[in-house]
């Protein structure tokens, strides 16, 4: 996870409400593990399960969805609108998908500032760009020379 663009310059207050979100939820899916005694997969299963109601996965979807908001404050982007842990309308189904690709889009764009910090500060070098290699093209039926192996058809000849 090195290259991975986690929170700069948070203030302590948002990454303490990761924190706290992060210990309620675990602490609560711990309590309904040895409560039903189950286990990930099916304390999971039952979450992501638009059929069940129980009181306990309600109240875990919901603890998934305030850590959601908690770690999109931490990283100041509060804007983006956290949906349904388990959606179960098409419109919630497409409030899932421009969740995904609006934090996919983030993260990118702050891995590339990152980055460009970097290189501007000298932590790393620019990376070098290669020219591009004419990729060696087998004719069908061509004889490849492995090393040790002596010659091989073309697997393009197959």
């Amino acid at each position: 996870f090195a290259t991975f663009p986690f929170p700069g310059g948070t203030p302590d207050q948002e990454l303490k409400a990761v924190s706290n979100s992060a210990h309620v939820l675990h602490s609560a899916r711990d309590s309904l593990f040895r409560q039903n005694k189950i286990g990930l997969t099916d304390c999971y299963n039952s979450l992501l399960d638009p059929e069940c109601h129980e009181k306990p996965v309600l109240e875990l979807r919901a603890l998934h969805e305030a850590l959601d908001r908690a770690v999109l404050g931490a990283y100041g982007w509060s804007e983006i609108e956290v949906p349904p842990y388990c959606p179960t309308t098409p419109d919630e189904k497409s409030m899932v998908d421009k969740f995904k690709e609006s934090v996919c889009s983030h993260l990118y764009l702050l891995n590339a500032e990152r980055a460009k910090e970097e290189v501007r500060n000298g932590s790393v070098q620019a990376p070098v760009k290669k020219a591009r290699s004419k990729k060696l093209r087998k004719k069908p039926g061509a004889m490849l020379s492995l090393p040790g192996l002596g010659d091989a058809e073309s697997p393009s000849s197959s």
